[in-house]
């Protein structure tokens, strides 16, 4: 039990989650629990799910939960409860159930048995396709389609995914006509940016809310000229972060007239979180806003390479167009580690020895610096591609 509490008219049963809302998975639970406490004769009179509330700020953690009162959602769950208990003890005692793989697999939790049930896909398979949804992808396999290699040639397809089906049938890289037009009008010097954020479930800092996405760390090169010049910045303790990252990232930019970002609406959002915390700086933000440039679209409308396996991710993109330039030997190898580390770093700081946290620190700032040079060289390689079109 998360929480049972003793009322005059009788128990109320409070399942605690760590969502902005009540979710439907979230019933069931209730519904499990609540049979569990009447069962050991106890008499439950209200259901309750508590989750985080989306309106508090920091400072005030007065309201930072909010209950949710489910008790006739709940109720009808609550006649089906012993039979599926019934049923799962008859699967725990039997033998290995087989059970057909699905979308069912992966909602509303992935299941974590996924590596053992599903087959190793073969190369291309339909569900890469770029943007095919799940029912989709589906409905092909079963119409006895299994790569794209297999798919009818009317299929309707977007640019990037026939882009894709050509390049897989073919077997090599599709570069299309505009791409140096496009990297042209990249005014220099450029500025390749990268921003990693914690999101904290309780606030950290004033004004911020649950979940609410801090910038903490930058990674900026500046290309001019062919030479290229790094700044890092990298938040040190629980104070916040906010105001010393928004002048580090002003001073990094200063000299460039484009900022360049992969997949750059994260970017810009965190620049207009920090623009209206910091009214100060908002004006010299705003400027800076105007002259990023999303790198994503130039590689997704031009470029298509078959180890992109349908995906325009940085990490998917790099490898395949960069030799020899990857993630691999980085021992922070991607942004969700990269953020979990981060809050450790600044939010649990009991947690780590001083030669810990410096070695944390080295890693985080080690992972950022590698995203911007991998744009840097993305873009260069880019450039290459567009010469030859």
């Amino acid at each position: 039990m998360d929480i049972l509490e003793r009322k005059r008219a009788g128990f109320t049963v409070t399942e605690v989650k760590s969502t902005l809302g009540v979710k439907e998975q979230h019933l069931p639970d209730v519904a499990v629990q609540t049979h569990v406490v009447r069962a050991a004769g106890l008499e439950v009179k209200r259901g309750e799910v508590m989750h985080l509330n989306r309106e508090c700020r920091h400072p005030d953690l007065s309201n930072l939960f909010v209950r949710k009162n489910v008790t006739a959602e709940v109720r009808p769950l609550l006649k089906g409860v012993p039979s599926k208990l019934k049923a799962i003890h008859q699967v725990l005692e039997g033998p290995l159930p087989e059970a057909e793989i699905g979308a069912r697999c992966h909602g509303p939790y992935p299941c974590p048995f996924q590596g053992r049930c599903w087959p190793k896909l073969p190369e291309h398979h339909v569900s890469t396709l770029y943007r095919i949804s799940s029912k989709k992808a589906a409905k092909v396999t079963a119409a006895g389609h299994h790569t794209l290699l297999e798919l009818p040639d009317d299929l309707k397809a977007s640019g990037p995914a026939k882009r894709q089906l050509l390049s897989a049938r073919e077997g090599r890289m599709i570069v299309e006509d505009g791409l140096a037009e496009a990297l042209s009008k990249l005014e220099p010097p450029l500025a390749f940016l990268d921003f990693e954020t914690v999101m904290p479930a309780v606030p950290a800092w004033p004004g911020c809310g649950p979940y609410e996405q801090v910038p903490v760390q930058l990674s900026c090169h500046v290309l001019t000229r062919g030479a290229l010049v790094h700044h890092a910045w990298l938040a040190d303790g629980s104070s916040d972060p906010r105001e010393p990252f928004a002048k580090a990232l002003l001073a990094a930019c200063e000299a460039a007239n484009t900022l360049v970002a992969y997949n750059a609406c994260f970017e810009v959002q965190r620049i207009d979180q920090l623009a209206r915390a910091l009214p100060r700086l908002a004006p010299a933000l705003k400027k800076l806003r105007k002259r990023v440039v999303d790198l994503l679209p130039m590689v997704r409308d031009h470029v298509y390479h078959p180890d992109f396996h349908g995906s325009f991710s940085l990490k998917a993109v790099l490898p395949a167009l960069v030799t020899g330039l990857g993630y691999t030997d980085l021992e922070i190898k991607d942004g969700g580690t990269a953020a979990a580390s981060l809050e450790e770093l600044l939010l649990d700081q009991a947690s780590l020895s001083p030669t810990d946290r410096s070695e944390l620190r080295r890693k985080l700032l080690a992972y950022c610096e590698r995203d911007t040079l991998a744009m840097v060289k993305l873009y260069e390689r880019l450039r290459e591609l567009g010469e030859t079109a």
